[in-house]
């Protein structure tokens, strides 16, 4: 409950503790279990100066989350595709799910003013050595020997942790 207070300060709302990220469309056949919930994430153009698209798909299995569209310091670097919807995978889809489409966030990061950093995800599986390691066939037909979630994951713990995305001036004078 802790976590989910912290996330919502940062304007990231993440839906209900039995809801999955679920998408008949677009998830990794190798890596899921009949229920469509390992997904194939989608980066958004925003994303791009935190962690860049790869040749292999990064495979999300957990939790979504919906963002406040009005908190200029949050950027969406993961969403589901456009037939993505959050919901428990064990009950019908009777009424309206939590977040359809893009607008299932399943990774988001908050740079704050005072330059400090923080990234949320739904999705231990998603730095697993497991998800690291899976190979992967989308449901278009496309085979990888291994997924993308290793170079996503190295990529955003340098993002997070400074060690890439900051300008630095040095030596410089006034004439």
């Amino acid at each position: 409950e802790t976590n989910r207070e912290f996330a919502n300060e940062c304007g990231v709302d993440f839906h209900g503790p039995s809801t999955s990220v679920v998408d008949h469309f677009s998830h990794a056949l190798d890596a899921q279990e009949g229920t469509h919930t390992s997904i194939v994430a989608k980066f958004t153009p925003e994303s791009s100066r935190i962690a860049q698209s790869g040749a292999a798909p990064v495979i999300y299995r957990g939790v979504g989350h919906s963002v406040n569209a009005d908190n200029p310091l949050l950027c969406t670097v993961l969403t589901g595709s456009s037939t993505s919807y959050s919901h428990n995978p064990a009950k019908p889809v009777t009424g309206a799910p939590e977040a359809t489409g893009t607008d299932t966030r399943l990774v988001s990061a908050v740079q704050a003013r005072n330059n400090a950093r923080v990234v949320f995800a739904g999705s231990p599986e998603l730095f697993s050595n497991a998800f690291f390691n899976a190979p992967v066939t989308t449901s278009d037909g496309k085979t990888f020997e291994k997924s993308g979630n290793e170079a996503f994951a190295t990529a955003l713990s340098q993002w997070t942790f400074k060690e890439r995305g900051v300008l630095r001036a040095v030596n410089f004078t006034h004439g």
